[in-house]
């Protein structure tokens, strides 16, 4: 009770001083002064009147409350966000180290990525010759449907292992599914073995400009999400977040680079399909980081399942309709 008196004689003698300031500076005030003193004036004295109303009670006791504000509520951290770190940590302090297969085919497809932008730059300057690779059709095809197989194979091993659902009973993003061995193994290797056709796929490819770099994107879009099966969320989590965050960079530079590109060499309608596809695969990646944000600040995993969904189903879509669509010489 002391304290609580105390806490109110304090917030009424400094909204007092301020009181006497503001008529202090306005007796000090000319007549002819400024006529934007006036509504500063008011509203320094409305604001030591809400000083007082927020210390005080309605029957005269302090209690220090705290402005309730929805926006405020929503900016601040999820209970449910900062319970995943304690597992987090308590799983990386406790849990086994990542696998020398993960380690040895991620550190594989990283030098098998270099070297393979290396010998595309070298064929695009005319030293070397190009290679002799199956039509940009059958690559596209391979890719995709690869990828699909290794990603519904994840989500059945950790679904019998019981991972999944993850944080929460709508739990079922990537990263959940790849988070604990031997999902983990699978989404790497597998990964690695089917998108590496991808650089391969934007240098064979017949009449589209800006080949250089549509290799480059697309070799650092495939290290990015295999950096990401790479870096589970339960053991690597800083350096999760910011692969997470490096691959969604890379496929945005990478979609809107096909979208400028590729479409115009294709047969018709697939080009205009092509568009249209890499642009929901950009809207899509701010759907995932409003998902992201959604987590963070509500605890809730359903909008980012949902987007990481749709982006996934676009991103194949538009792979393997570019590479149907593509005029095979």
């Amino acid at each position: 009770k002391n304290s609580d008196r105390f806490s109110l004689v304090l917030a009424q003698s400094s909204s007092s001083a301020c009181i006497a300031n503001a008529r202090a500076r306005r007796r000090s005030i000319p007549a002819n002064g400024s006529t934007t003193c006036g509504p500063l004036r008011e509203l320094c004295g409305e604001l030591c009147q809400l000083s007082v109303r927020q210390h005080t009670c309605a029957r005269g006791d302090a209690c220090m409350r705290q402005p309730k504000s929805p926006l405020l509520e929503d900016r601040m951290v999820s209970k449910a966000f900062e319970a995943s770190f304690v597992k987090t940590n308590d799983y990386a302090l406790h849990g086994p180290p990542l696998s020398n297969v993960v380690v040895f085919a991620y550190r594989a497809n990283a030098a098998f990525l270099v070297g393979a932008v290396w010998y595309a730059a070298e064929i695009v300057s005319g030293v070397s010759p190009a290679p002799k690779v199956p039509n940009v059709r059958v690559l596209s095809l391979l890719a995709t449907v690869g990828c699909a197989l290794v990603i519904s194979a994840t989500y059945a091993i950790s679904s019998c292992l019981g991972t999944i659902p993850g944080w929460a009973p709508d739990d079922y993003r990537l990263s959940a599914a790849w988070d604990m061995p031997p999902a983990t193994e699978v989404a790497v290797v597998g990964l690695s073995l089917t998108l590496d056709l991808l650089p391969l796929i934007e240098l064979v490819r017949p009449n589209a400009g800006a080949r250089m770099a549509r290799v480059l994107l697309a070799a650092c879009a495939v290290h990015g999400i295999v950096t990401v099966a790479a870096t589970p969320m339960s053991k690597l989590r800083p350096l999760h977040a910011l692969s997470t965050f490096g691959f969604l960079a890379a496929l945005t530079a990478y979609e809107t680079t096909l979208f400028f590109t590729v479409p115009q060499t294709l047969r018709a309608p697939y080009g205009d399909v092509v568009r249209a596809l890499a642009a929901g695969v950009v809207v899509s990646v701010f759907g995932v980081l409003s998902g992201l944000s959604t987590w963070v600040h509500q605890g809730r995993l359903g909008p980012l399942t949902h987007a990481e969904g749709v982006a996934m189903l676009l991103i194949g879509a538009s792979i393997a309709v570019a590479g149907i669509g593509a005029k095979v010489e």
